[in-house]
């Protein structure tokens, strides 16, 4: 049931925390950016909702646009750039995200952010994600048969509704405790309770969700919150300062977005909400508790945990190996240093198997990802074979044997188009590799693997 297999999406989300910061279109642009810069995740789909701060009855209180088209990134992009100069009043919270569809529909009604309307502002949700549920047909069937009448069974759709039905719960019955405690309790004060019910919300709505996530969020009053699954499989980064709250899939987007080193930029804490309140206050919620614990963001950069209570057993990490060997961008420093390493641990067996003097192999890769994994190789072999007391020893020969000359998709479903289509998505180099050659191809794509075999 599941739209596609959700490997590969990109989160991107700006919260301004001071009105101040709202020179020109700075959210817009900050938000461009981060999308940009990670581009590789989702050329599929893309979309990008923005928040009004003080939205005016009878208005819609976020601005939304999303597109399938064949370059849909460019077309957020546009739309973004042209809704600044109509826009009016003070924008907040600036939510984005890329599709990378590798199975399932190509089409907008898949786009994200994904809305759950409402009349009231704090049950109105916008959610946008990078994750794979696994028990998604459990889910649904609950859903279902809780009263609920799903009208999609995207997967995005699905845990939208399903942490707004939660919210909507969990804050009717903090409001009801209000109520009892001071009778003269009016709606319009909800506001001192509702991060409890929003981080309430979404520990019940995902505690039963099996599977990998990185989801960011809005509620139309004006909270923005994001999490990851306990184990931390789906990548998430943050950078926090005195202006902005920042959350994306690939740390090295933000870092080129907003000007700061590495150290600036923190995983976003697995099993736990960041949750930032209309006024600007960030708090993290651990999820894993048995009572929530809050971790209090103050204006240094000390997080304070403000109570005590019984932590539930914390799951172990197990972040996703494939962001690390083969999808995220490899100018986050550590993936670099990671993929140079790898190159360069794959020498002593491609020798071994290889079997063959120096110079009778020829080296290359796959491109573009293994291009660094490809350098730490070369890097080894020039140490083994370049002796000190020889200006040249046995030179490794290399090139690139295969160039990518189209982008063609090589996540193609079915296996008569795959094959004719793959054909055509690599050229050859001619004249590089001789009769008598061995010739060593390093690719870090286990789905390239798995379409040549097939």
């Amino acid at each position: 049931m599941t739209d596609e297999l959700k490997h590969e999406c990109a989160v991107a989300m700006v919260v301004l925390r001071k009105s101040a910061v709202a020179t020109g279109d700075f959210g817009g642009t900050k938000l461009s950016l981060l999308l940009e810069k990670q581009h590789n995740r989702g050329q599929d789909g893309a979309g990008a909702a923005i928040l009004s701060a003080n939205p005016e009855p009878g208005e819609t209180p976020y601005w939304i646009a999303k597109s399938a088209s064949a370059t849909p990134l460019t077309d957020v992009l546009g739309m973004i750039g042209k809704r600044s100069s109509v826009q009016t009043g003070f924008e907040r919270v600036f939510l984005g995200h890329l599709r990378y569809a590798t199975f399932g529909k190509n089409d907008v009604a898949f786009c994200h952010p994904f809305v759950h309307e409402s009349s009231e502002l704090n049950h109105t949700l916008l959610l946008a994600g990078n994750f794979n549920l696994t028990n998604a047909h459990e889910l649904f069937d609950d859903y279902r048969h809780r009263g609920s009448f799903p009208t999609s069974k995207s997967d995005g759709y699905l845990i939208c509704e399903i942490i707004a039905q939660a919210l909507k719960n969990i804050s009717r019955v903090e409001h009801v405790e209000h109520v009892e405690l001071e009778p003269n309790l009016h709606d319009s004060t909800c506001s001192a309770w509702s991060e409890s019910a929003l981080s309430r919300a979404i520990s019940t709505a995902l505690k039963n969700a099996d599977g990998a996530w990185t989801l960011c969020g809005m509620t139309a009053d004006g909270w923005a919150f994001a999490t990851r699954d306990p184990h931390g499989i789906r990548p998430g980064w943050h950078y926090i300062d005195d202006d902005v709250v920042v959350v994306a899939s690939e740390r090295a987007a933000i870092q080129a977005a907003f000007d700061v080193p590495p150290e600036a930029v923190k995983e976003l804490p697995p099993g736990e909400a960041l949750v930032v309140s209309p006024e600007g206050e960030v708090k993290f919620v651990d999820l894993n508790r048995a009572e929530h614990v809050e971790r209090v963001e103050s204006n240094t950069s000390d997080l304070h945990v403000s109570t005590c209570s019984t932590r539930l057993e914390k799951p172990l990490a197990r972040p996703c190996s494939f962001e690390r060997i083969y999808f995220s961008r490899a100018n986050d420093a550590d993936i670099h240093r990671e993929r140079k390493a790898l190159g360069a641990a794959l020498v002593p067996r491609i020798l071994e198997a290889a079997n063959a003097p120096m110079d009778r192999i020829f080296f290359s890769y796959i491109p573009n990802s293994a291009r660094i994994a490809f350098h730490g190789l070369l890097e080894d072999l020039f140490k083994r074979c370049v002796s000190p007391q020889s200006r040249v020893n046995n030179i490794p020969r290399f090139g690139e044997v295969a160039v990518k000359d189209a982008k063609f998709r090589t996540f193609i479903a079915d296996a008569a188009a795959r094959r004719e289509f793959y054909k055509h998505v690599y050229d050859v180099t001619y004249g590089l590799v001789k009769k008598d050659d061995t010739l060593v191809v390093l690719d870090d794509s286990i789905v390239r693997l798995g379409r040549r075999e097939s």
